[in-house]
């Protein structure tokens, strides 16, 4: 009972914090950044019962925050040219 209203207060925070204003992509991404990392520190010492699993998830890892970084500046590129682009302005 405790690890599902653990999980219904970190969806609703999650839900409640999606709806405020400034809410971009890189958030997103910090948010599903910490689930993957989470998951995988919490995989390699509870989940792993060998160490071919144990050398699995170390590879991912090391791989994902590559990956992460990968996706962030991608993230930010676009909000920077989205900033860049003159909005419409119809009185012209």
């Amino acid at each position: 009972m405790f690890y599902a209203t653990f999980a219904a207060l970190a969806i609703w925070l999650a839900w409640h914090w999606s709806q405020t204003n400034g809410w971009s992509g890189l958030h997103r991404l910090a948010l599903a950044s910490g689930a993957l990392m989470a998951h995988t520190v919490f995989g390699i010492f509870a989940l792993t019962y060998n160490i071919i699993n144990k050398i699995g998830f170390l590879v991912l890892g090391l791989i994902m925050p590559g990956l992460l970084l990968l996706f962030t500046t991608q993230i930010q590129a676009r909000i920077r040219a989205k900033q860049k682009t003159p909005a419409l302005n119809p009185d012209s």
